[in-house]
């Protein structure tokens, strides 16, 4: 594990805490460049996870159509 990788998927849990799920799936996307071994697989499936909440939440604030929901 690299510094560069801590220190991304700090901020991304940092801002996933926070709600900022866009935000967050651009950092683990970040992380996964540096990522090794089994964080490769972490960070594809959290910047994917955060790439789908952040679907939900404009589906239930009403700003995506329903057609456009996140699986």
């Amino acid at each position: 594990m690299t510094i560069g990788y801590i220190n991304l998927s700090a901020q991304a849990v940092a801002a996933e805490q926070r709600g900022d799920f866009a935000e967050a799936a651009k950092l683990w996307a970040a992380a996964n460049a540096l990522a090794h071994g089994k964080n490769v697989y972490w960070s594809e499936e959290r910047a994917d996870f955060c790439r789908k909440a952040e679907k939900r939440a404009k589906v239930v604030a009403g700003e995506a159509f329903i057609h456009e929901r996140a699986s």
